[in-house]
C-alpha cells in the first residue's frame, strides 16, 4: 500500500538560475518596440523596390510590433505597435511584388 501525499507534488513552474541569453533586447522591445516597429515599417514601405531590403525591414517591423504588442503597457503602444505590424507587412508584400515583376527583366 503506497501513501499518495508521501510523494512531494512537483513544481509547476519551476525557476531555473540559467541567464536568458536574449533578456535584454527583448526588455528593450517590450519597452521600445512600438516605435522600432514604426521606423521599420516606414523604411520597408519606403524601399520597397530595392530588391529586397524593403522585404527586410518589413519583416523586422512585424517582429517588433509582436513583441510590443505582447506587453502590457497602455492600449496607444499597442495600437502604435499595430500600426507598425501593419506597415511592416505592406512593406514586405509590396516588395514581393516588386521582386514578382522586376525578376523576369533581369
Amino acid at each position: 500500500m503506497s501513501v499518495v501525499a508521501d510523494r512531494p507534488t512537483p513544481d509547476p513552474y519551476p525557476v531555473t538560475d540559467k541567464p536568458r541569453p536574449l533578456a535584454p533586447l527583448l526588455d528593450w522591445l517590450r519597452r521600445s518596440g512600438s516605435d522600432t516597429s514604426i521606423a521599420l515599417g516606414a523604411l520597408s514601405v519606403i524601399t520597397f523596390w530595392t530588391f529586397g531590403l524593403g522585404i527586410v525591414l518589413g519583416l523586422g517591423a512585424v517582429g517588433a510590433g509582436v513583441v510590443a504588442s505582447r506587453s502590457e503597457e497602455s492600449e496607444p503602444k499597442s495600437l502604435e505597435a499595430l500600426f507598425g505590424i501593419l506597415s511592416g507587412a505592406l512593406g514586405v508584400v509590396a516588395g514581393l511584388i516588386f521582386l514578382l515583376v522586376a525578376a523576369p527583366q533581369w
